[in-house]
Parts: C-alpha cells; structure tokens; sequence
C-alpha cells in the first residue's frame, strides 16, 4: 500500500505539490521496483502480438482468399506471421520504463530509440483494459492520460501484473487527493440486462459492421445466390423483369445491413456494458463495464468542463437519456486500441435517475427547469443557411459538369435538374428549420445582488 501525504503549512503551494510528487513517485517506484529501467510483465510480447494481429488479419484474410491456391501468396503470408512475431519479441525487449523525479520515463524504439516524460502530476485519468486473456494470466493494461487531445495515450504500459496496475490507480487517487478519505459509494446504476437491451437497441455503432458482414456474404457468393436462385424461387421460370430485380436485390441488401448491424450493435451492449458499474467520492467518478474485457476508468471531478444530456429519436421512443461528458481529457479514438478518456458517462438511464445522478454532480436538475424557446425569426435564419447550403452544393455540382463535360449536347438538362431539386427541396428545409427550433432552447441561471 502507498503511504500518505502529510505536507507541511510552511511550504509554499509550488513546493508542496513538488513534495507531494517525489513522495508519490518514491512509493511507486518502490511498489514497482521501478527506480531503475525495467521491462513490463513478461508475458507483454503476447498482447503486443495480439494487437498487431488484429492490425493485419483483415488484408491477410482477402490475400488468403483471393489467392488461396498460390504456393507463393502463403510463403508471403507466412513471412508475415514471422516478421509480426519477431517485431513483438523485439518490442518487448526495448520498451523499459522507470519512475524519476515524480515522471513516468519511458524508453521505446527498435531501430529509432525515443523517450517519453509523463509528469505524474498531470495525470487526470487511468484506464485498465483487461480482456479475458489478460484475467487469465493476472495482468491489466494500463493507460494514463492527462490533457491532451492526441490520438495516443501519454503512457501506455502494456501490460503489467494486476498488483502493479492497482498501485498506479492508487497513485493518481492518493496524488490529486492526499488529503481526502473519500469512500466510494454504491452502485449508482445497475443496468439490467433489459436496459443493456434498450442500449443496444438505440445505438447505430453497428451499422459499419452490418455492412462488413454484407460484404463478406458477398464474398461468400450470396450475390449469385440472389441473381440466380431466387428469382427462379419466386417466379418458377418466368420472365423476371431487370428493374425490379435489383430494386429486390437492393432491399435485400439494405435490410440485411440493418438487421445484421442491429445484431452486432446488441452484442456488442451486453459484451461492452454488462456488470455495469458507476460509484463517485468527493474526487472522482469511477466507471467499470464489460462482460469478456473488463475495463475501469476513473475521471476526477474536477476536471469535468461539461455535461451534455443526449436524447435521439430512440431515446425519445424508449424514454430514456444519456450523459456525455467533456473533460480535459479529449474522448477520442486512440490509434493502439480503446478509447481516450470517458465520453460516455451515463449510457442510459430514465428521466427520474438522470435527474438524481445531476442534482448529485451538478446540484441542479436541468431536465425540471424550463426550457426559453429561441427568437422568433430563428427558423427562417436557419432555413436560408440550410436553402445556401444546398445551393452551393448543387451548384458545385453544376460547376464540376461544365468543367468535365464542356458544352455536352445534355448539359442544359442537367442544369436545369439540379435547379430543380434545389427547388423540390426548398419545402424540405423549411419543414427541418421548424422542427430543430421547436426542439431548441437556452436556459439562464442568475443569483446574487451585489456579488
């Protein structure tokens, strides 16, 4: 266990968070045995590998399949295999990492060696990312995280055992809160495998999946399946007629990308939401979610800039609301895997535990204040903008057709289509303007007479 941090009256701020970093560093590298440079756990070259794995098995696979019977594709690919187990070994055996005057000093790099600093001090978030084959050998990745909006982690240590993750988690807490002795409290939402249900039902995260598993049906020969059984099937021999073949074929294949993506996005809810878990201190939330990959994230409260209720059409239907949140931390998609920082806080909740969770972190419900509606004139502001848009659209269109095209002997038909869309659409844009005023509004907070 980490010591606490007792810091003198007579120290200046400066000096007291200086002081507080060495006593934290110290106690880590000792937990560590990080005071000189050490390698990670020793089963880290199989996740690495795991990780380029996953990188190369999708052009690896169309080589496979679309060579399938060439002797010299499989040498190649299996050259590949080698190079990709050579480079995790390697990788493994240069990455080394120590604690050093309160910083996380990390030394990576085959053939160009570099290092990275990561004050501790700075560190707003810490991710541990555990899939199942990571609980099965008792280790954890770790990610740590301060204010920026990169598309890496500032550190990521993969992977350590559980123990030495645990005591960087315990660090960020003990660092940023010395002082406190915050207990966390229960469950503040336990998502039931209905709710986990509803989310999959209401997220569109996979439809790019729905269309991958189209496009492998296809690779798989369904499309000759569909341009040559069925119709047989549904006509008996009859003449099928060309245009409503593919106005079929591409229902078919709309519907399939939906009910497949719908599915994926299901399955993915309960892998990625299930055992649920959200408690919060006096300093920070913690959120822990997943089925086979348990991941747990912590964010101080602090460093929340801001909360944003979400509600689409779905949420609408079910009655139901998200919570995103800004932080320093920029949510965003990291290049090693995961995700940076916590976006979604809430993933679902109902209106009466949406409003208890921000009366508890924010100390007001927005959703029982009322709602200004905007000025008057906003929806013909907002549908001149929508009726410009448009215009310059179709008229770059039209720009692109005469630069291409020259005097083409349909050109003036085709201009006077594209002008006439912009017309049929002008309804279009004012019925949109109309209805995103009606569902827009501000709201304004004011206390206080002298100050």
């Amino acid at each position: 266990m980490l010591k606490g941090i007792n810091i003198k009256q007579n120290e200046s701020p400066q000096e007291s968070v200086s002081t507080a970093g060495h006593i934290c560093s110290d106690d880590l590298a000792t937990v560590l045995g990080a005071h000189d440079m050490r390698r990670l756990h020793r089963h880290s070259w199989l996740f690495i590998l795991t990780g380029l794995v996953i990188q190369w098995i999708f052009p690896i696979s169309i080589a496979l399949w679309s060579q399938f019977h060439n002797v010299q594709t499989l040498w190649v690919v299996v050259a590949i295999g080698l190079f990709i187990v050579l480079g995790s070994v390697l990788h493994f055996l240069t990455y080394r990492f120590c604690i050093h005057d309160g910083d996380v000093v990390i030394h990576y790099g085959i053939l160009f060696r570099m290092t990275r600093y990561v004050p501790l001090h700075k560190v707003h978030n810490v991710t541990l990312h555990r899939t199942l084959l990571h609980r099965w050998l008792g280790v954890a990745e770790v990610r740590l995280e301060s204010a920026g909006n990169g598309k890496r982690s500032e550190a990521l240590l993969r992977v350590l055992s559980l123990d030495d993750a645990r005591a960087f988690e315990r660090l960020i807490e003990q660092y940023h809160h010395a002082d406190e002795r915050a207990q966390e409290s229960d469950n503040l939402l336990p998502l039931s495998h209905m709710e986990v249900l509803r989310y999959g039902l209401i997220s569109n995260a996979g439809l790019a999946w729905g269309g991958f598993l189209t496009l492998l049906m296809v690779m798989l020969g369904v499309d000759d399946w569909l341009s040559n059984d069925m119709p047989k099937m549904v006509v008996e021999g009859e003449l099928w007629h060309q245009a409503s073949f593919w106005w079929l074929s591409a229902l078919v294949v709309v519907a399939t990308i939906v009910l497949l993506g719908k599915f994926s996005t299901i399955l993915a809810a309960f892998l990625g939401h299930s055992h649920f878990y959200l408690s919060d201190s006096d300093s920070h939330i913690t959120q822990r979610r997943g089925l086979l990959t348990k991941v747990e994230s912590h964010v101080p409260r602090e460093k929340i800039q801001c909360w944003r209720i979400v509600q689409n059409p779905f949420h609408r239907w079910l009655r139901r609301y998200a919570l995103h949140i800004d932080t320093a931390v920029t949510a965003v998609k990291l290049k090693n895997g995961g995700s940076r920082g916590i976006r979604e806080l809430v993933p679902l909740a109902d209106v009466e535990t949406m409003g208890e969770l921000l009366k508890r972190w924010t100390h007001t419900n927005p959703l029982e204040r009322a709602i200004n509606p905007l000025h008057p004139k906003a929806d013909r502001r907002i549908f001149i903008r929508y009726s410009l848009l448009w215009l310059v659209m179709l008229a770059s269109l039209a720009f692109l057709w005469w630069l291409f095209q020259g005097e083409h002997e349909g050109s003036v038909i085709y201009y006077w289509t594209l002008f006439g869309l912009w017309l049929a659409l002008l309804p279009l844009n004012y019925f949109a303007a109309c209805r995103r005023v009606a569902f827009a509004g501000w709201q304004l907070e004011r206390d206080g007479w002298l100050i």
